[in-house]
């Protein structure tokens, strides 16, 4: 067991450390999908060295529409495994986590044209999966989200109040039914 979890943190600094920082778009896309279902395979103090920079690399790639879904995914499952744990405090603190918030804000916001299905349901995914991303951030800083959203429904980028209110939109009913149940 302890040859496995060597063998695959070896393999986690190698993506992240060589293949994330590629030329190549499908190299990068690559790395950061494998990183992205890594992070619950590897110990939590290697995880959180790694935050600094797998964070931007994977925040770099929304920038290309047609990667957008595995960047969400991938961010959602490092969100998952760096903010809720059972055992431990969150790996980021929310101000760290601010960064990323207002790069996916506008993304929330982002129209699908009707005019391709296919897009459409990647557009869907994608958007389903930076939800995700808001509602796990949400369960660890609940407080701060709520915070973080009003204000950005105050702000004067018609792209971030669009966001912020089809998050709150998003989020209410999960959070209703999650304080009913508490």
């Amino acid at each position: 067991m302890t040859m496995l979890c060597s063998f695959m943190n070896s393999v986690f600094e190698l993506l992240l450390k060589v293949w994330t920082g590629s030329r190549d778009l499908k190299v990068r896309l690559s790395s950061v999908e494998a990183l992205g279902e890594m992070v619950g395979l590897v110990t939590r103090s290697q995880l959180k060295s790694a935050l600094p920079r797998i964070i931007p690399t994977m925040l770099d790639l929304y920038k290309d529409q047609e990667v957008a879904f595995t960047a969400a995914h991938s961010l959602h499952n490092l969100l998952n495994a760096s903010l809720l744990s059972e055992s431990a405090p969150p790996l980021l603190e929310f101000e760290e986590l601010a960064v990323v918030l207002i790069t996916l804000l506008p993304l929330v916001s982002v129209n699908i044209s009707k005019d391709e299905r296919s897009y459409i349901s990647k557009g869907l995914k994608t958007y389903n999966e930076l939800q995700h991303c808001f509602l796990v951030t949400g369960l660890a800083y609940p407080e701060d989200l709520c915070m973080f959203l009003l204000s950005k429904c105050r702000s004067k980028d018609e792209a971030s109040i669009v966001g912020a209110l089809g998050t709150i939109k998003h989020l209410l009913p999960r959070f209703v039914v999650g304080i009913m149940a508490y």
